[in-house]
């Protein structure tokens, strides 16, 4: 069983992934442009993702990704002193 779908989405890449936004329940963009390297997203996806969480006191139970390039940052987000999901 699926629940409501919550997409974090770079804020570089939001009008790219417009095409999701209706299926969502909620819409989380994170990031910076001129942010390259990984710790940077990661640092500001669990910015966003913890702030989400607290201010709607929503819980994640699951994290997935629909290519490769967001493997290492479903990673990151899932390790124990974050969301303490499997991955």
């Amino acid at each position: 069983e699926v629940g409501p779908v919550t997409l974090l989405v770079p804020t570089s890449l939001a009008e790219y992934s417009s095409w999701a936004k209706p299926l969502a329940a909620n819409w989380v963009e994170f990031g910076k442009p001129e942010d390259r390297d990984f710790s940077a997203w990661a640092s500001a996806a669990w910015s966003e993702i913890s702030t989400f969480m607290t201010r709607g006191q929503h819980r994640l139970s699951g994290c997935m990704t629909w290519d490769e390039w967001g493997i290492e940052i479903c990673a990151y987000l899932c390790e124990p002193t974050r969301l303490g999901l499997p991955f």
